[in-house]
Parts: structure tokens; sequence; C-alpha cells
């Protein structure tokens, strides 16, 4: 068995020893998976481990992306997959009194555009948090994993990494990344590279954000807020609200929404001398102090979110959004632009409809006091495990509420009968 994979390397006066080693079943057949091992022909890493040397150099066998959303991968032991980062999360850190654990979340999109969840641990999640931390933003990522496993959540499965046989390839000088990259290319233009929407953050895990350091609130208990906080409330998003727009338009230098120059003139701290020979239709930016010269579009977006107890109206922006989406509103409103849809309202916003999301929102003294019931997102997470837990704090309030009920119930039967003697 061992010898279709490493016959070929076996020599006169050569070793190779592999220890802890697992046999599973996959594909139809059976396979040596080394979990760690010691090889005296060439060196690897726990991450860069032992391949197929059937075929391939590197013996990829990809998954196709419809496969795993829709279930019929099911079965399989292990899988590879390919994509473009299109969206990645902060590196989150659990710490207990034993270990420290990292993870990290991040979605992978197809040359069709079909997207799948993945998450890694350990010093693979290291390993790409390194990566993305010195990537160029406007860099497009390829992203190999090689040997990962499926978990299933809420009918999903995700991509993770497997403790020691996964291996990870970030854009490496590798064929099949090589055509895919270009098929990106051909079909999103010259630009393409610039809807890679990445960002990594090691300072506040969200887990800590989401979870303990914020109260939890039901969508009807948000309108009873009278005083200014954040809360998490977990709720689906059911409609986007396209009568308010999807984008605003800001200074490309500072990411500032422009003024107009009334709007600037009851704003602007300082006026500068030339503002009163400026033209009428200028437009102008608080932080730059003068007439905008550069402009890019920003996502504003106001939509409808529902969970058990009602319905609410929430507004996200433009970091929050693109995170979800893995583009850039620049990059939908080019694709407008040159499908002459400008006055459309663009369908990659349609991702985000029926996908339940974790949503820190402010509560400012303007809502409450003028009974303005639209919130700002403050952040988004999408983490499934982070939403299980949160849906399991939820059950357990229920769980109390109730046994709270019948201990009222007994309380007042048990008065009863005393009053009845």
């Amino acid at each position: 068995m061992l010898l279709s994979d490493f016959g070929q390397y076996l020599k006169e006066d050569s070793t190779i020893v592999i220890r802890r080693f697992g046999v599973a079943e996959q594909r139809d057949k059976y396979r040596v998976l080394p979990l760690n091992h010691k090889i005296n022909l060439f060196k690897c890493s726990s991450i860069q481990t032992v391949t197929s040397f059937q075929g391939h150099p590197y013996g990829f066998d990809f998954v196709p992306f419809d496969e795993i959303n829709d279930n019929r991968a099911r079965d399989r032991f292990t899988i590879d997959v390919m994509g473009r980062i299109a969206s990645c999360g902060d590196l989150d850190i659990f710490k207990n009194k034993e270990k420290e654990s990292k993870r990290m979340n991040f979605e992978l999109q197809d040359l069709s555009g079909q997207i799948i969840k993945c998450t890694l641990w350990g010093k693979y999640a290291e390993q790409l948090n390194k990566f993305i931390c010195n990537n160029k933003s406007t860099e497009m990522v390829i992203a190999i994993l090689q040997h990962a496993k499926l978990k299933r959540f809420n009918r999903e499965l995700i991509v993770q990494n497997d403790m020691y046989g996964t291996r990870l390839f970030l854009n490496e000088d590798i064929q099949e990344a090589n055509d895919l990259r270009r098929g990106l290319i051909l079909r999103d233009g010259v630009g393409a590279a610039s809807q890679t929407i990445l960002k990594s953050q090691t300072v506040y895990p969200f887990h800590k954000e989401f979870v303990v350091n914020t109260v939890k609130k039901n969508v009807d208990e948000i309108g009873e807020c009278h005083e200014e906080a954040n809360y998490v409330v977990l709720a689906t998003i059911r409609m986007i609200e396209e009568d308010f727009g999807w984008f605003y338009v800001a200074c490309r230098q500072h990411s500032k929404k422009v003024l107009t120059k009334d709007e600037f003139l009851e704003q602007a701290t300082e006026i500068p001398n030339h503002f009163l020979e400026a033209p009428i239709d200028s437009l102008w930016c608080l932080a730059c102090n003068d007439i905008a010269t550069s402009f890019v579009p920003k996502y504003k977006l106001q939509f409808r979110v529902q969970d058990h107890t009602g319905s609410v109206s929430l507004v996200m922006f433009d970091k929050d959004v693109a995170k979800l989406i893995g583009l850039s509103a620049n990059d939908i409103r080019e694709r407008l632009i040159r499908s002459g849809e400008v006055d459309t309202f663009p369908h990659e916003l349609n991702v985000l409809l029926n996908k339940l999301y974790a949503f820190k929102i402010s509560v400012a003294k303007y809502n409450f006091e003028k009974d303005y019931l639209v919130y700002t997102v403050a952040k988004v997470c999408r983490d499934p495990e982070i939403i299980e837990e949160l849906q399991k704090k939820d059950e357990d309030d229920e769980g109390s509420r109730g046994e709270g009920a019948m201990m009222i119930a007994k309380l007042g039967e048990s008065s009863q009968s005393k009053l009845g003697v």
C-alpha cells in the first residue's frame, strides 16, 4: 500500500520513516494519511506535508464548489479546494487555563462565482493572517487547501484544515492557480484584483466582542432601549430597502462623504479663502478642508432584519458590506457603468438576503429622542460558531423564563391550597 506513494523514492541505502499514520477510505480506495512523519529524502513542515505523487506533482483532486454547497461532497474524507479569497475575517484568539487557540474564517470564490466557507486553525490561521497582513490591498489572493476536511454547520458544509495533513498554498506559482487567476481577470477585467476585500486584525477577537462583552437583545427589545449603548442582535436580512440607495460618494483620499457648498459651510470649523470663488456645484471634503478632487463610491445600505420577535431596519456601511459580499462599492459601480445599468440596483447585493447574521448595533441618543427606529451596524459577524453560541444563549434564556413561569404557577397553587385549609 505504501509502495504506490513512495516506491519510486526508495533507493539503495535510503530510508523512509512514517510515524503515527492512519488509514482511511477515500474516493473509493484506501489511502495512507500521514499525521506525523520524518522523511530523509526531502524536508516537510507540519503545514507542507506529504502528498500523493501519482501524476500531478502536487496530486490535486479539486472538488467543485457546487458539490460542497449542495452537500454532495459530504461523504468525502478529505478534499482539495481552490479559489480566490473573497473575504476574510479577523484572527480570533481563544484563551483558557490549558491552551490558546487561534482561528480565522474566510470565503473562497471560484470562476463561476460560487462561494464556500472555510476555517483555518492554529498554525494555518497564523500563516494566512501573516500573509494577509503583508498583502497589498489590491492584490488578488488565490488559495489552495489540499487534504482539507468538511464540517457540517446549520446544514452547510464548511472546509477546515486537518490538524496535521492539510497543505496550504497562498499565491503559489502553480499551474491551476495561475489558470484561475487568468480566468478571473478575463471575466472581470484588469481591475479584478481590486475585488478582493481582505482584512485581518489580531487585537480583538470577535468571540469576546459578540458573546462576552456585549449584551444580546431580541429585535422587539431594541425600540425599548433609552440609553446610548451597543447591543448584539441575531437576525436574518429579509429585504434591502432600495429606496434609500446603496452608496454615497466619498473623497478618495480620506474616505469621507463629500459635501455640497451649503453643507460644507454648515459643518466646517474653518472656511478656506477661496470658498466663495469656487463653483456652485463643487464638492467639498471636511478632512481636506478643500474641494475634493478625486471620488470613490462607498457602501451605505439600509435593510430590514427579522428574528422570532419582530423586524427592524438597520443601516450598514462600507467596510462591513464589502466584507460580506467580497466586492467593493467601486467594483460594482464600475460594472454598472460598463453595462450601461447605472440606474439599476445591483444584483450583487442580493447575496445578503435570507442569511443569519450577528449584528453589533449602536443605539444613539438620536434614536430614542427622535423615535428614529433605524439603527447603525457597528460590526457584523457571520462566524458559525459564534452564531451557534448566541442561539444557545437564546435557548438557555427561554428555558430559564419557562422554569420561572412554572415556579410562579406552583407557588400560586401552593398558596391557594394553604388558603383553602
